[in-house]
């Protein structure tokens, strides 16, 4: 699908629900707008046995000696290494060039000869000291590991301690405010107790088949962990402004490619064989890693191939400061996106500043869509108080299911800023599943995103329909810190099944959270063991256009794409009809029904309820009946007083005839003489 970028233009209508839902996001806490908090970082990384065939290069080794090697200073971080047993490979420590240093040798003795996988234990001593809340800390764990629990030859003893991870060990991690970033390396490893683990205190969870890719995987970590200043690369060019203390440039390489060169703004070119003062490199098989202390401003440029994942990050005195997204948002779920600019920490408001400052946000989703948003301090649209140096937009309809890229980019003309984060979205609160463990026996398990649903509110109900048409409900009781799980036998009741779940909650700010799941059929005496059928929100059923609608324009069925409108609105396109986008082709004189037949299924989206339309048209008629009823409150003593003068005046008349003198009869004729 050709990525695309268009903007909307509000109806009056669309205005006033707009005002309405600024309202309501007002009551929604202000994600990223908190001191920024020292990062606490810690690392596990898997070194049993079967690392040789699942990373039989050791990236491990170059992955985390550009992840430590990132990381800012002032930061705290440590490495665990764990098998059979755990063992401190860099010890956890304020992060400075000596500590990085000592980080990039000890990756050297990252090896595959343990004997088990031993996670409870390396969890346990990783974290032995995050027992409780840190006001002022921001607590990150990396977990890689390609594995199940593995600690003994028993599966008793493997079930006990996987059993403690999510009974002891993760409530620990929960009341402290750890964030677990959990990555599976193989599609052997437990997924279940990684996503979990992930799940539950709003991590990341992400599984790779290769380790081919673990450097670009523990660069995205990194962008997770610790928000660094970043500037934008353009065909590998970046322009440095002066306000920059120090430059890092990072470079993918492919396989067989030329040495990097890096060309500076005076023209000078240098390659690591002959540095000038002030530049250190590091070198992998497959990234070079340049540090520029005091860079001259000016353009620079990477000479080497454009990889997307090549990034300059610097130390400066010129900060962006944006919101940092949850890893885990729901489906249309109102999102305040902000970033302001600061200098020794104060937030820059000075209009003859501000007035070139140009703040975009593009939004990429996995299936090819992009949406663009414009960022405005002006008091309008999203933006709550005009020149406070707080740029704002709103995100909503482009938050679709699937997982999105969001880059963030600030041109200041003399300088340049970028940030990128990537993010899940999901179209309920929970993964839930059906699972058949054979002989007619099956379990219904649920995993809450905490990012979306707070657990302590969790309330399951499910609904069984068997196939003798009896229906019986349950409640699904809780497991552990991470999972609720019921199970049912249906051995008696062979045929197919139908499991039906209402969820309902709460957010961690309060807002009510419901959803319904299935009905999902199924037969538990036809499935093998560890079968698992997903239990999923039903699908919105889809309506042929009425026969008298205008021709539908080119790629009806596609996901309409909306940005912040400018603020001269263009005229509104007429009803039933879509202003199509400026680079497609006029619509094909189709019949409707063909159209719709014609669009590809998975393409459909299901039509969305207009609250905005819905909440508008309750404001105006609200204003249309308080008006009434003040008109009807300054009138009635008008028609009151009106009326009670006809009554006096019908009253008068009577009385007035009655008193008037009776006239003279008339003169009788004169008599003839």
């Amino acid at each position: 699908m050709t990525p695309r970028t268009s903007y909307r233009h509000p109806t009056a209508a669309r205005r006033i629900s707009r005002c309405l839902a600024l309202l309501w996001l007002l009551c929604l806490p202000a994600l990223g707008t908190a001191a920024e908090p020292v990062d606490d970082i810690r690392v596990l990384i898997d070194i049993s046995g079967s690392m040789k065939r699942t990373d039989p290069q050791n990236l491990r080794q170059p992955a985390l000696r550009l992840f430590t090697s990132l990381l800012p200073e002032g930061a705290r971080a440590g490495v665990w290494t764990f098998g059979q047993w755990t063992n401190m490979l860099v010890k956890h420590g304020p992060v400075d060039e000596a500590w990085k240093t000592k980080a990039r040798a000890a990756a050297s003795e990252i090896s595959s000869l343990g004997q088990y996988t031993n996670i409870e234990d390396a969890l346990q001593r990783a974290t032995w000291d995050w027992k409780r809340p840190a006001s002022g800390v921001r607590r990150s764990m990396i977990l890689l590991t390609d594995g199940l629990v593995d600690v003994a030859r028993q599966d008793a003893e493997d079930a006990a301690s996987r059993a403690r991870i999510l009974t002891e060990i993760l409530p620990r991690l929960q009341a402290a405010g750890v964030t677990v970033h959990a990555i599976a390396l193989s599609a052997e490893s437990d997924a279940d107790l990684l996503q979990q683990l992930a799940a539950a205190t709003g991590g990341w969870f992400e599984t790779i088949d290769s380790a081919d890719g673990l450097e670009r995987l523990f660069l995205r970590m990194f962008e997770k962990v610790a928000q660094a200043d970043s500037l934008p690369l353009h065909d590998n060019t970046v322009v440095v402004d002066n306000s920059i203390r120090e430059a890092t440039f990072l470079v993918f390489r492919k396989p067989g490619a030329a040495p990097t060169t890096i060309t500076a703004p005076d023209g000078s070119r240098f390659g690591q064989d002959a540095l000038p003062a002030g530049v250190n490199w590091y070198e992998e098989e497959r990234y070079d890693l340049i540090t520029v202390k005091d860079p001259p401003p000016g353009e620079w440029h990477i000479d080497a191939d454009v990889d997307p994942d090549n990034r300059v990050m610097v130390v400066t005195d010129l900060r962006m400061k944006h919101t940092e997204l949850p890893n885990d948002l729901a489906v249309g779920q109102p999102v305040l996106y902000t970033v302001q600019l600061e200098q020794e920490g104060k937030i820059i408001d000075r209009p003859d500043f501000l007035q070139f400052v140009r703040v975009t946000l593009t939004q990429n989703a996995d299936n090819g869509d992009e949406w663009q948003w414009r960022l405005r301090d002006d008091g309008k649209y999203a933006d709550l108080k005009a020149d406070d140096g707080i740029f704002t937009t709103r995100l909503d309809e482009s938050l679709t299911a699937g997982e999105h890229l969001f880059s963030l980019a600030v041109d200041g003309t003399t300088f340049q800023r970028n940030a990128h984060q990537a993010v899940k979205i999901y179209g309920q609160p929970v993964d839930a599943r059906i699972e058949s463990l054979g002989h007619g026996r099956f379990a219904v398990v649920v995993v809450p995103y905490a990012s979306l649903v707070d657990p302590h509110t969790l309330s399951l109900k499910l609904e069984h329909l068997q196939p003798n048409g009896r229906l019986t409900t349950h409640d699904v009781p809780q497991a552990n810190a991470a999972e609720w799980r019921l199970e049912l036998d249906a051995a008696d009741q062979p045929g197919e099944h139908e499991i039906s779940l209402d969820i309902a909650g709460q957010r961690s700010d309060g807002t009510p959270v419901k959803a319904h799941l299935g009905p999902i059929p199924f037969d538990p005496g036809a499935e093998a063991a560890q079968v698992r059928t997903p239990l999923a929100a039903p699908p919105v059923e889809h309506h042929a256009p009425p026969h008298e609608a205008e021709p539908p324009a080119p790629h009806a069925a596609e996901p309409a794409h909306h940005a912040e409108p400018e603020h001269a609105p263009a005229p509104a396109a007429p009803p039933h009809e879509e202003a199509p986008h400026a680079s497609e082709e006029p619509a094909h004189e189709t019949p409707p029904a063909e159209a719709h037949a014609e669009a590809p299924a998975e393409a459909e989206h299901p039509p969305s309820v207009s609250w905005g339309l819905i909440i508008g048209s309750i404001v105006g008629l609200t204003v249309l009946i308080a008006g009434l009823v003040f008109a009807g409150i300054k009138l009635w003593p008008m028609l009151q007083a009106r009326r009670a003068a006809k009554e006096a005046a019908k009253q008068e008349a009577p009385a007035a005839e009655a008193e008037a003198p009776a006239e003279p009869p008339a003169p009788a004729p004169a008599e003839a003489a």
